[in-house]
């Protein structure tokens, strides 16, 4: 983001809010389409009024993107989050336990 972008809390949050949305392509690629529209909402004064999810998507859409990102980004992020609520002592002591009643 560049200094204006800073002076301007509301284009910042939707940038931040579009960048969310496109995290599948090259960093490379996501970030020359930020800075076009960056300087497309400087230049017209704001945020359009299209939610930033619509206009994502329509971005995603101009730019040859497949609509989603891909199922095995959000997969991984799962198991991430299993692995860590598995490696608590808590889930630990359950497991522990739950394989001393696994015969029974």
């Amino acid at each position: 983001m560049t200094g204006t972008t800073l002076e301007r809390p509301d284009v910042a949050a939707y940038l931040d809010a579009v960048r969310s949305r496109l995290r599948d392509p090259p960093a490379e690629e996501r970030d020359d389409l930020i800075a076009d529209v960056e300087a497309s909402l400087l230049e017209s004064g704001g945020p359009p009024r299209l939610s930033s999810q619509d206009f994502a998507a329509e971005l995603r859409e101009a730019a040859g993107l497949s609509p989603e990102g891909p199922v095995t980004e959000r997969r991984s992020s799962l198991l991430e989050t299993i692995r860590v609520c598995l490696s608590t002592e808590r889930a630990s002591s359950w497991l522990r336990m739950a394989r001393e009643l696994a015969p029974i």
